[in-house]
């Protein structure tokens, strides 16, 4: 289980199981083009992007302490 109430900075591989409940390369995709159209406030480290919790929380996927699946 993720942590979503103590963590600031989530990996794409998070946001994907956050978001969708999945981790397959279609939703890899699909948080990566979030990222690019700006959709979710993230930075690159290195070769790996983070997204910032808040910015999920303001999207609107994920309340407080739980994530829903309806989008």
């Amino acid at each position: 289980m993720i942590d979503l109430e103590n963590k600031m900075l989530f990996s794409a591989k998070e946001v994907c199981q956050i978001l969708f409940g999945s981790t397959d390369r279609t939703s890899f995709y699909a948080v990566y083009g979030m990222i690019e159209r700006g959709d979710l406030d993230a930075k690159k480290v290195g070769e790996r992007w983070y997204v910032k919790r808040n910015s999920l929380l303001t999207w609107g996927s994920v309340e407080d302490d739980k994530p829903t699946t309806n989008l």
